[in-house]
């Protein structure tokens, strides 16, 4: 019986921070199968979203050289397979604001029922979208009680 060990980056199907970025050309020959709905360049985007360490995420430079990536984002927002696909792209959706973006994310932050990593996701996401004095008392009003960290994110969104 042989046993073979992988390393964590391989079974966890990371990516390195080279592997991160998604030259714009690349990005748009990127297809997927009509039948998971999933709008064009999901992979590409999921693929930048899958750096190992958070620090090698794209910023929001490299986001713009993408293009526009709103679809593919609020897509793995909802419809990811992992906790931290979800947050990741709901966190990215604060360099694309949006009436639909604004919408999931403040639906995310204040669900108790979602978990707190997506919640974290969304909070940050929050910060780039145009919140009105309603959004900000329902994140006030939610319940923070999964995490001290949630409270702390959305006092550092609310109060700067």
């Amino acid at each position: 019986m042989m046993i073979f060990i992988l390393p964590f980056a391989i079974l966890m199907n990371t990516a390195t921070a080279s592997d991160t970025v998604v030259p714009a050309a690349t990005a748009k020959n990127v297809t997927v199968s009509a039948s998971t709905e999933a709008p064009e360049p999901v992979t590409a985007v999921k693929r930048m979203l899958s750096a190992h360490h958070p620090e090698d995420l794209p910023t929001g430079e490299e986001w713009r050289q993408f293009g526009d990536a709103s679809a593919p984002l609020l897509w793995l927002a909802e419809n990811g397979r992992l906790n931290y696909e979800r947050e990741r792209a709901m966190s990215a959706l604060r360099h694309y604001p949006s009436a639909a973006a604004k919408q999931l994310l403040l639906k995310a932050a204040i669900d108790p029922e979602t978990h707190f990593l997506v919640r974290m996701g969304a909070v940050r996401g929050l910060g780039g979208q145009h919140l009105k004095s309603d959004d900000c008392r329902a994140l006030t009003k939610a319940d923070h009680s999964a995490s001290k960290y949630l409270k702390q994110a959305i006092d550092k969104l609310l109060n700067g």
